[in-house]
């Protein structure tokens, strides 16, 4: 089975992209849904969190403070290393379990969005990793939209992960997502057709 992966900056796109490979009959399994479901009141994530920190970020409602979590990770680089040595290992052992489960049921080509994907080192589940970009700008407006951020932490969020550029060094193809949705849909639609010729570093 052929293995995508999609990953890219904070409010890149990688959604909208996620969803047109869906669209184009190429399944794909999101890190972003894994962490929501293995956080959710007694699973693992979860669990985690009331026992290391106990009192501190779950709510009345039995629900991990998210907003709260996000805050103490932008204050504080232990702590956001100490969450990401919780999440990481258990979404990577999830993906792979998919993974395995879709390679049974024979599909050719299959995907899974990690935003951190060449932060954690991820690499090498995958045959090709597209990256998608926008604009710093644009990606700032869409983090104050998408987390109801001010300016100061959107800038602070971006901050925290890898450059944009290096992204798109290190990437198989990359996305520009800030076009029209209809060129972003072609450009994705080249890259299904240009897959099996694992062609290398295209940009649209």
């Amino acid at each position: 089975m052929f293995k995508i992966g999609i990953t890219g900056s904070i409010a890149s796109g990688k959604s909208r992209v996620s969803k047109i490979f869906k669209d184009n009959g190429i399944p794909v399994v999101s890190s972003d849904d894994i962490v929501s479901s293995l956080r959710a009141p007694g699973n693992v994530i979860w669990q985690e969190i009331r026992t290391r920190w106990p009192g501190k970020y779950i709510g009345k409602d039995r629900k991990i403070d998210t907003d709260g979590l996000r805050n103490k990770i932008l204050k504080d680089l232990d702590f956001k290393k100490k969450i990401e040595s919780i999440i990481h290992p258990l979404v990577r052992a999830e993906i792979e379990k998919i993974f395995l489960v879709w390679q049974k049921e024979r599909l050719s080509v299959a995907a899974a969005e990690v935003p951190l994907l060449f932060e954690v080192g991820w690499e090498d589940i995958f045959d090709i990793i597209i990256t998608t970009y926008a604009p710093r700008d644009l990606i700032i407006e869409r983090i104050i939209k998408k987390l109801n951020s001010d300016r100061k932490k959107a800038r602070k969020w971006l901050s925290m992960q890898m450059d944009q550029e290096e992204k798109k060094e290190r990437a198989d193809y990359t996305v520009d997502t800030s076009k029209d949705i209809k060129k972003t849909e072609k450009d994705i639609k080249k890259i299904i057709k240009r897959i099996k010729g694992e062609k290398k570093h295209e940009n649209f």
